[in-house]
Parts: C-alpha cells; sequence; structure tokens
C-alpha cells in the first residue's frame, strides 16, 4: 500500500491511501516509482474522495489529534481511501468572522477540494467545556453548508478527559447535523479520560476502544 501525504492549494494536510502498488517491491526502481507518484497525485485531482476524517480542533498536539491519527491508521491497514483533515492549518480569520465577502480563499480551497467531494465524514470532537469547540462551530458556519454538509453522512467519536467523553457535545452535534440535513450514524463512541488510554508516545492502548472503533468504521462504512 502506498500513503501519500501533501498539501492541498490551501497548504492543508491531506492524506490519501492507495493499494495500487509497493515502493518497496524490487520491481520497481526509482524513476518508475516517481512517475507512479505524480500519476496518482494527479489522479487526486479527478477521484472523488468520499470518506474524510475531521479532526474538529485548531489545538496543537491535542488528545483529540491522537484519537484522529488512530482512526487514520485504522483507515490505512484497511486499504481505505481517505483524506485527513484537521482545523489545525485552517486560518484563524474564519472562526474569528464567519462571513467573508468574498470568501475567505483558503475556505474556498477546502470547500471545492475536500469537504465538497466527501460524503461520509468522522468527526473526532474534543469537550470543550460541555460541549463541542466554538472553533468547529465557526468553521461550520462560514462553511457553504448545502455544498459542503447537506444529504451527507457523518459517524461522531467524543473525546475528554473527564467522565461522560462528550456526550453532550455529540448530542449538540447530532441536532446541529440534522438541522443541516445530515445523517447521523447511531453509533457514537465517548471516550472518557482519554489520557489513562494513551501510552507515553501518544498511542492508543484500549483494545476496548479499538474494538468499539472497529465496529463503528464497519457501521460506516455500510451506512
Amino acid at each position: 500500500m502506498k500513503r501519500f501525504r501533501g498539501t492541498s492549494p490551501a497548504s492543508l494536510q491531506i492524506l490519501i491511501s492507495f493499494d495500487a502498488y509497493s515502493p518497496q517491491s524490487p520491481a520497481v526502481d526509482n524513476s518508475e516509482h516517481a512517475f507512479i507518484e505524480v500519476i496518482l497525485l494527479l489522479a487526486f485531482k479527478f477521484i472523488q474522495i468520499m470518506l474524510t476524517i475531521f479532526h474538529g480542533t485548531a489545538r496543537i498536539n491535542s488528545n483529540s489529534r491522537k484519537i484522529a491519527d488512530y482512526y487514520d491508521e485504522v483507515l490505512g491497514k484497511r486499504n481505505i481511501p481517505h483524506q485527513f483533515f484537521t482545523l489545525e492549518n485552517v486560518d484563524d480569520s474564519i472562526f474569528n468572522k464567519t462571513f467573508h465577502n468574498p470568501k475567505h480563499p483558503q475556505l474556498q480551497s477546502i470547500e471545492d477540494h475536500i469537504l465538497g467531494p466527501t460524503s461520509k465524514y468522522i468527526f473526532i470532537i474534543p469537550e470543550y467545556n460541555g460541549s463541542f469547540p466554538g472553533m468547529f462551530k465557526g468553521f461550520i458556519d462560514a462553511s457553504d453548508v448545502k455544498k459542503c454538509f447537506h444529504n451527507k453522512k457523518a459517524c461522531l467519536t467524543g473525546v475528554a478527559d473527564g467522565r461522560a467523553g462528550n456526550l453532550r457535545g455529540m448530542e449538540h452535534l447530532t441536532n446541529i447535523f440534522n438541522h443541516m440535513k445530515m445523517n447521523v450514524l447511531h453509533f457514537k463512541i465517548p471516550i472518557s479520560q482519554v489520557s489513562t488510554h494513551l501510552d507515553a508516545q501518544g498511542k492508543l492502548q484500549s483494545d476496548e476502544i479499538k474494538a468499539m472503533i472497529d465496529q463503528q468504521l464497519d457501521l460506516m462504512l455500510d451506512f
């Protein structure tokens, strides 16, 4: 499996998984390897990426990012093509001024190249003061909701250091998404006391949570 890590025109991190070939194969020399990379990167502009992991905070090195990275790892091991999108690299003015005229160029690029082509979202949402982050709501309000979210599907995973795993935030978000004409998978995962489930390198260690994530992804792929 080949995994590309590159940037969109908006300089946002995107990760796409391909299983077309293995760069370690002795049958692929450097020139062929480079040629195949160019072809696949060009093809990215024309294929519709259906599945996007959406990490819902701009906080750097957050525990929710570590959980989102685990989802990314699992999808990669399953050879499922997907994008990885995080608010970490989004311009602050998009959160702070939700109505730009003309639209902020970075947001326009995000809509055109990431959110618009997506049909299924995996939202990883940390708990901020009993709900989801305000910057996440600001980003949604700034975006073209019809283009990016209408009639699309979503699954939710809440992340918190407290005891409830952002259950309240996921319920708030479910109501908002339903208002936005999105269909939300019934199987939500509340990850509580998240720091106790991560090792010193930030890797998820809980077999119980890993099993729930596998079950959620199976349901989401059939949703």
